[in-house]
């Protein structure tokens, strides 16, 4: 065997082997972290229509591009979850963590202006009474009941990619002569060490009822 084709077949061999740990990663995280419940009322490929029972959620809101947003909302959210910013026990990570730039340049994910709501979960059997006092960057907001239409990203989640899912949901809600109503919501599912062919990320809109 020449020395190229040895080569080859290890790396193809630490690709497949990469991709084996990432793939269990994957299904263990989605099998064992807590989302919040929906019925699903229409799927068509990528596309879903769901009815979201309401949840309650921590909200920050921060400023600058998708990227620094999504960061630092990340930060204070966790700090809090895992108790870094307060005391007490830690609470149960949850799926997905959303964010949405609010005001009227939602597709404007560069402006360091920016104004983003990043949003964690509340694990179920929380309430606002019972949850640690979070600090003043977080507020406690109840999600109401509520048709979501969702769109699955396709490869890793970019600006380009979440514009493009945005386009296509948008299209989707559309043809179907539904509205969609306030911002998009950028759901996130997985931490970043899981690869783009197994990771799984969405655009949520709200829609108006009744449906058209």
């Amino acid at each position: 065997m020449n020395p190229t084709t040895k080569k080859a077949i290890i790396g193809g061999g630490a690709a497949l082997a990469a991709g084996a740990i990432g793939y269990g990663l994957y299904a263990r995280s989605e099998k064992q972290t807590e989302s919040p419940a929906y019925r699903p009322v229409r799927t068509e490929g990528d596309f879903e229509l769901r009815r979201y029972a309401p949840y309650l959620v921590a909200e920050t809101v921060v400023t600058g591009t998708r990227k620094q947003a999504e960061k630092e909302g990340f930060k204070i959210l966790s700090d809090y979850y895992f108790a870094k910013s307060r005391d007490g026990e830690k609470l149960d990570m949850t799926v997905p963590v959303t964010a949405s730039i609010e005001g009227d340049a939602e597709h404007d994910f560069d402006n360091e202006g920016g104004r983003w709501a990043v949003r964690f979960v509340v694990p179920r059997g929380k309430t606002k009474a019972s949850l640690p006092a979070p600090p003043l960057s977080i507020a406690l907001r109840e999600m109401p009941e509520r048709l979501v239409a969702t769109a699955l990203v396709s490869g890793a989640p970019s600006d380009a990619k979440w514009q493009e899912t945005i386009q296509r949901l948008d299209a989707w809600v559309a043809e179907r002569r539904w509205n969609g109503i306030g911002n998009h919501e950028l759901a996130s599912y997985n931490s970043p060490m899981i690869v783009p062919p197994i990771r799984r990320d969405e655009v949520f809109r709200t829609i108006e009822e009744p449906l058209g």
